[in-house]
């Protein structure tokens, strides 16, 4: 049985994650009532095809395997999860323009027979980033003020086929750019920085802010070698995974990237049978929650948002005990609780009256508007030009709602200017003087 549920999740594996676990266990099942039918003269045998569910508890308890059904079922619940993240992947905001554009060096054409090139296709790092951000992070892909996804454009004269994603993580403050072709490079950057030093960049006094999706795999790279505590390079390695964990957390050098990741996922439906009861005075989730006046399920996701977060910070010690009920449940030391407690409070601070998510608002706006695709680096930059004064409540902006919308039109003018001059389409004077900041006077006369 730990073989088949504590499997770590490779980039290999990533696709049949859920079901090879399942696959693994369902065949347990019918070995395990295969050699209980085969003991001669057992009273089982009277139960017939008829009583297959009695016969399959009676074997699996014979074995004292009880444990079974609940990993199945919680097995089924994770592959219920893993359809969500392809649902997500699919319905992906789409962006006219090319992410990550080729660099301007020409490449090489192949000559001779071919041996060693590396083959085309796909690997699924978007699916394994998002749901490393829900197993590991405690990020729900699926809520888009979480997790913002754009996929860019490719064109027909590309060599890559397939496009690059730009994700953004607001609760980590992370900006990954993942293409799932082989031979594409994944990039992690500290969302900040790029908010301030790479999207704020102009490429000359005549041009518009230059977006980090309009650079270069060759640009990005410069970035990360002349920067390398603000990002990192990852390659479709046997480490990807682990790779790509340690990025997230901010661990950027070769030694923080391969340093070792427990990425067994499927564990958490363990037996508890070895595990020890609740310690007195320790407090669980609930306990903490009801302290907070926090009762639905859904929203102790914060909670269990925090646990983590101060956990990776090395500030409190998750312990793993056993409930009442005999289930696995997480229980803290009085002072961890009362950590997680204050923690908790800060990131659930009340949203002030009239405030609303920027994010949330953008996307509203999209969606009945059907205008541009509006990121999280756009938004950013347009509070920090119009001196914006957001209130950050568990990882997201607030705004009052007229300096909400101010923000999004300013954003969706910003981007449809830059679309006009990198396309080259026809484009007006004052707009142009507009998009690259210069005197309308000057423009004139230059043109």
């Amino acid at each position: 049985m730990p073989e088949a549920i504590d499997r770590p999740l490779t980039l290999e594996n990533t696709d049949t994650y859920v079901d090879d676990a399942l696959g693994a266990v369902i065949n347990l099942v019918e070995g395990v009532v295969a050699e209980y039918d085969a003991q001669s003269g057992a009273e089982w045998q009277q139960l017939g095809e008829a009583n297959g569910k009695e016969r399959e508890d009676a074997a699996l308890k014979h074995f004292g395997l009880e444990d079974v059904e609940a990993i199945l079922r919680h097995l089924v619940y994770k592959a219920s999860q893993f359809a969500v993240i392809d649902r997500v992947i699919a319905q992906a905001n789409k962006s006219s323009d090319v992410f990550v554009p080729p660099d301007s060096a020409p490449v090489p054409q192949a000559t001779g027979s071919g041996t060693g090139m590396e083959k085309k296709g796909k690997r699924p790092k978007l699916k394994n980033l998002l749901v490393m951000l829900k197993s590991e992070f405690g990020i729900d892909p699926d809520d888009p003020e979480a997790v913002s996804i754009v996929r860019g454009s490719v064109n027909p004269n590309m060599m890559r086929e397939e496009p690059y994603y730009q994700v953004t993580v607001p609760g980590i403050d992370k900006v990954i750019l993942v293409c799932q072709e082989y031979g594409n490079a994944t990039f992690v950057f500290n969302g900040e920085w790029v908010r301030g030093q790479v999207s704020a960049n102009h490429p000359s006094e005549n041009e518009p802010e230059r977006p980090l999706t309009d650079y270069t795999k060759e640009e990005l790279s410069k970035l990360i070698k002349d920067n390398p505590e603000q990002g990192a390079r990852i390659m479709a390695t046997k480490n990807f995974t682990a790779n790509l964990a340690n990025a997230l957390e901010g661990g950027f050098s070769q030694q923080e990237l391969d340093k070792p990741v427990d990425t067994r996922y499927l564990r958490s439906s363990r037996s508890s049978k070895d595990l020890p009861q609740v310690p007195d005075g320790y407090a669980t989730i609930s306990e903490i929650g009801e302290e907070l006046g926090i009762q639905e399920e859904k929203d102790k996701v914060m909670i269990r948002n925090v646990v983590i977060a101060l956990e990776k910070q090395g500030k409190i010690t998750k312990g793993i005990y056993r409930s009442r009920n005999g289930r696995p449940i997480l229980a803290f030391t009085e002072k961890d609780a009362r950590l997680i407690v204050e923690e908790t409070k800060r990131r659930t601070a009340p949203i002030p009256e009239g405030y609303v998510s920027v994010a949330k608002f953008a996307g509203e706006h999209q969606q009945r508007k059907g205008g541009h695709d509006i990121t999280y680096p756009d938004m950013s930059c347009a509070i920090k030009q119009f001196e914006l004064n957001p209130v950050k409540i568990g990882g997201f902006l607030y705004l009052p709602e007229d300096e909400a919308r101010q923000v999004v039109a300013m954003v969706e003018q910003l981007v449809s200017e830059r679309l006009a001059v990198k396309r080259r389409e026809k484009i007006s004077l004052k707009g142009l003087s507009d998009a690259i900041g210069e005197d309308y006077t000057a423009v004139r006369r230059a043109a």
